[in-house]
């Protein structure tokens, strides 16, 4: 063989070798997962949970691989990390999922190329948080720590806390042509109640019946005098604290009857309870006098 048949034959080896490298080597596009990223619900009232679902198809194989996922673009109570505002409660079956400095990790198990996954990250966002908007993002490692860059996810929006008031009667006494008790209402929380109204409105029986008498430290009542009531509270109602409103009804001679009255409070926020917002009160009268009064449903 020829010098020069001999360097044909090296040079062709090269490139052939260059070309098989060239086949096996991925670009940088595509040297991992391309990820998308879901949060359920998107609109959060803090103290409530949410979830971060990561889903993908591995373009490979792949051992020791992770996700952290984190938070971007964060406004008002949620500039900071995503740990600094959520508490981690659940982690689908899969991976093993934890904290770790700015981001919540997920320790992915082994990957096999085609393999389409999906794995979800329960959250909890903290009761003192205050509203704001995040997105969520999420970010595929190696085990070789190589990484695509961060995939973001939509918008969350983090709302005030739900606040659960309900409405009770206490006390009371009857006389021969009005009643006087008392309506409670507290907040279970576990936040603030906004913009809280109490209104108090005759359900049942004859229109000879008024609240002639509705007083109510916590709040600035209007329409004494007549058989519809509205109190507008002075300020938040907040948790711990009893909300009395003393009531009396006044009703005309000759009375006669079944009366019903219905007291109840509501709030601009949220309430995750409604169903025990009303109180109300029936009174019975036999012969132009009233027989007797109290707590109905």
């Amino acid at each position: 063989m020829s010098v020069k048949r001999s360097r044909f034959v090296s040079f062709a080896a090269i490139a052939l070798m260059a070309t098989a490298v060239s086949i096996m080597v991925p670009s940088a596009a595509q040297a991992h997962p391309t990820l998308t990223v879901t949060a359920t619900p998107t609109t959060v009232p803090a103290s409530t949970g949410f979830d971060i679902t990561v889903s993908g198809t591995s373009n490979g194989n792949y051992t020791g691989a992770r996700i952290d996922i984190s938070a971007s673009n964060g406004t008002g109570g949620t500039t900071g990390t995503l740990p600094s505002y959520t508490t981690l409660v659940a982690c689908a079956a899969g991976p093993t999922c934890s904290e770790v400095g700015s981001v919540y990790r997920l320790a992915l198990p082994n990957l096999a190329n085609g393999e389409a996954f999906s794995f979800t990250v329960s959250l909890t966002v903290d009761l003192a948080t205050l509203p704001g908007d995040f997105k969520a993002t999420a970010q595929f490692f190696s085990s070789s720590g190589t990484t695509n860059g961060k995939k973001i996810g939509p918008p969350v929006t983090v709302t005030p806390p739900p606040a659960d008031l309900q409405a009770f009667v206490s006390g009371g006494a009857t006389g021969l042509t009005s009643v006087s008790y008392q309506v409670r209402v507290v907040n279970n929380g576990p936040g603030a109640a906004d913009d809280a109204q109490f209104t108090l409105s005759q359900t049942a029986g004859a229109s000879n019946a008024v609240f002639s008498s509705v007083s109510a430290s916590w709040a600035t009542c209007t329409g004494a005098g007549t058989n519809s009531v509205t109190c507008t509270a002075n300020s938040q109602l907040v948790t711990g604290v009893n909300y009395d409103t003393n009531i009396t009804v006044s009703f005309t001679l000759l009375t006669i009857g079944t009366y019903r009255f219905a007291h109840t409070v509501g709030t601009t926020s949220l309430d995750p309870a409604p169903g025990n917002n009303t109180a109300a009160v029936g009174c019975t009268s036999v012969l132009g006098a009233l027989s007797g009064c109290g707590p109905v449903a």
